[in-house]
């Protein structure tokens, strides 16, 4: 318990430094607009300055302890800020529930954050963040510094929000980064209850798009993992929020924010490329209705659109410049043709499988007009947590809400219809792209408001007592059973993931990962009874490496090239083993199945496998094996 809450405070503090830092900044941007609005602005321009200013003391060398010491000094300080405890009290006074439903709905919304805060509170168990979103960070540390990881792909990735998550990491806690991306998911439920208020929404129906929110099961996930999607979905917000704020309230601050909250979403996912041109085709849209209100010339919009692009490029240029030092490339891997690319663990035939790989992985189920049609039915009915086939999570049907509240088209406020013009884009893009429900995450509020805010308008419209009566029964017949629906999911995730008995220590964290991960047995293995300056050759074997404690060399994508490659380039077996003792490589760990089963063999020549199994035969000594996995000694 004293260790939960010794790493909720780490949190809390790096927060506090965001939140101070950035209510600085954002007070010599703009002050125009209610001040419940703030919040979230200023946390999130908080985080990305705390996040540049790590990143540079990484470039210099001091990516250390001493670092995270810095900044849980200056959180106590902050906590003392006047604006913190101000502007919270603002967003309650905003949104304090005014019937017994809404009461409800923020009750259980308050129960599904709290679980979800209990969900992050064990150590890291899920995927990416074994992978490299902690993995890069623990990297780092080790070597005090940023440095280039040639052959970890996702190392060239924009780490707006890991930058973060080092901060706790540098505190020897591998369990704040966690709690840290619960503060954003936080963070963003509040803009959403804010937004709510532009959209011109009830106080009732503001938490009930809220308490759906919180409760849709891919979202309340991810609030218990080490990932970053929340805080992309939260930068995505707060610039469509920015840019509603700057039609109510004219001022060209509030298009700077909008601008910076657009290049901090991609200083974390190279996804958000997408959503700039959305965004800046609704400020096209709202300032053309504007000329036409106003009749202002074509001079001060040329001048907001400048005041909208430029500080795009604040957060995420110095993960540009690092990738041009680094390989030449500011978007590498992407984009290889353009730019004259080099990087000592990857190359164009690599990169040019890269791109197929992600496609056909995430993007290639959907085939024909049918596939198309019926994708949100597919995404909102049919997704499967477990399944990358079935959208790797799930989201709930009342998303589909959607369909029915476009029947109601003339009660559909400009403001909702903005919406839908983003949402419709960037669907059409993540069905050809990328098809993982969590990349959807920006999109859930914008569907939510669309939801609510024609059917609000539609009701208020209807003298019928009793068709009113009716629709507003229906509707949360449908609401409870979704939220319901959702809870049961919630569990069986909690009951998955052995939540409870990780918090009452009736199960380890790493009694959890050999049940999850069978090669987690041999990183155990390898780190107790091998050399410390062992180096380990993976593969085939999933690269999660954040417990693997020793040297080691991996293919991120595809996780046999390296090892296909030296076998063919090989005369012999002992040529082979010449050639991995040459790059270090003291031990191999693999399933050596993919490579030697004849249905499996990605050899195009019986000679090649037949090199490789006689190296493991004859150059090799077997130190432990299992189902899949055999560890080898490379003698």
């Amino acid at each position: 318990m004293v260790e939960h809450v010794l790493n909720l405070t780490i949190a809390s503090l790096i927060v506090a430094v965001c939140f101070t830092l950035g209510n600085f900044f954002r007070r010599r941007l703009v002050a125009q607009a209610a001040a419940f609005h703030f919040l979230p602005f200023d946390f999130g321009l908080g985080a990305g300055l705390v996040a540049g200013i790590v990143f540079l003391a990484g470039i210099c060398g001091f990516y250390r302890p001493e670092l995270g010491w810095i900044a849980i000094g200056l959180g106590i300080l902050c906590l003392g800020n006047p604006h913190l405890w101000s502007t919270g009290r603002e967003v309650w006074k905003a949104h304090k529930p005014d019937t017994l439903v809404a009461w409800l709905a923020c009750s259980l919304t308050v129960v599904a954050l709290l679980f979800a805060l209990l969900a992050g509170l064990p150590g890291p168990v899920a995927d990416d963040a074994l992978l490299y979103h902690l993995e890069i960070q623990r990297q780092y540390i080790l070597q005090g510094r940023i440095i280039e990881l040639p052959y970890q792909i996702y190392s060239y990735y924009p780490q707006g929000l890991e930058m973060l998550y080092g901060l706790g990491m540098l505190m020897h806690s591998d369990r704040v980064p966690a709690l840290i991306h619960w503060f954003f998911g936080v963070f963003w439920l509040t803009a959403t209850l804010n937004l709510g208020v532009l959209l011109r929404l009830r106080t009732t129906n503001r938490w009930l798009v809220l308490v759906l929110l919180a409760s849709t099961p891919i979202l309340w996930m991810e609030m218990g993992f080490a990932f970053v999607d929340l805080g992309w979905a939260f930068f995505v917000t707060l610039a469509l929020g920015a840019v509603f704020l700057w039609n109510e309230h004219p001022h060209k601050g509030w298009l700077v924010v909008a601008g910076l909250c657009l290049g901090a979403g991609y200083g974390i996912k190279f996804s958000n490329v997408v959503f700039f041109p959305l965004v800046f085709l609704i400020f096209i849209l709202i300032a053309r209705q504007r000329i036409k209100s106003q009749s202002q010339g074509l001079p001060p919009i040329w001048h907001s659109i400048l005041y909208l692009v430029i500080p795009v490029a604040f957060f995420p240029l110095p993960w540009l410049l690092r990738n041009v030092w680094f390989t030449g490339n500011p978007f590498f891997p992407f984009i290889w043709g353009i730019f004259p690319t080099h990087c000592p663990g990857w190359d164009a035939e690599r990169t040019a499988q890269n791109i197929v790989f992600l496609h056909n992985h995430f993007g290639s189920k959907v085939k024909d007009w049918w596939d198309y049609l019926s994708l949100p039915w597919r995404v909102c009915v049919l997704a499967d947590g477990h399944r990358l086939d079935l959208y790797c999570g799930e989201t709930g049907f009342f998303y589909l809400g959607l369909f029915p509240s476009l029947l109601l088209w003339k009660h559909w406020s400009t403001t909702c219809k903005l919406l839908l013009i983003m949402v419709a884009g960037y669907f059409a893009f993540w069905a050809q792209a990328t098809q993982q429900t969590r990349f959807l995450l920006p999109l859930a509020p914008m569907v939510l408001w669309s939801i609510f805010v024609p059917f609000e308008t539609w009701l208020q419209s209807q003298p019928s007592r009793f068709i009113r009566l009716a629709v507003t029964t229906t509707g949360g017949l449908i609401l409870a059973g979704t939220v319901l629906w959702n809870g049961c999911v919630i569990a069986e995730r909690w009951q998955e993931f052995e939540t409870w008995k990780l918090l009452t220590k009736q199960v380890t964290v790493e009694t959890v990962l050999r049940d999850k991960y069978e090669e987690f047995q041999f990183y155990e293995f390898i780190n107790a009874n091998t050399p410390p300056q062992s180096r380990v050759f993976l593969v085939n074997v999933g690269n999660r490496t954040y417990h693997l404690h020793r040297d080691y060399f991996y293919d991120t994508l595809f996780e046999d090239f390296t090892l296909n490659q030296l076998t063919i380039q090989a005369t012999s077996a002992e040529n082979l083993r010449h050639l991995l003792r040459q790059r270090g490589l003291t031990h191999l760990l693999m399933a050596p199945a993919l490579s030697l089963a004849p249905q499996f063999t990605p050899f195009a020549h019986e000679t090649d496998r037949k090199r490789l199994q006689e190296f493991l035969n004859t150059r090799c000594r077997i130190l432990k094996t299992s189902e899949h996995f055999v560890l080898f000694e490379i003698l």
